[in-house]
């Protein structure tokens, strides 16, 4: 999926855990990557395997890719 697309799911998202729903289903997850990336495990950011990362600003509930 490209990045355009990603950022519209995740900005436009309504529901109750957008992990669940939108970032975990996303098929080139790096799991690892995403956990080095956020060590206090504040939720705000994500990575692909392609090395693309998605951040939350969270002071505007917006994510951008950084």
């Amino acid at each position: 999926m490209n990045s355009s697309a990603i950022l519209v799911r995740l900005n436009t998202y309504k529901g109750e855990n957008i992990w669940q729903d939108v970032i975990y289903q996303l098929d080139d997850l790096d799991h690892e990557l995403t956990e080095a990336l956020d060590p206090n495990y504040q939720s705000d950011r994500f990575a692909l395997t392609d090395g693309r990362v998605f951040v939350c600003h969270l002071d505007i509930d917006k994510w951008v890719l950084q």
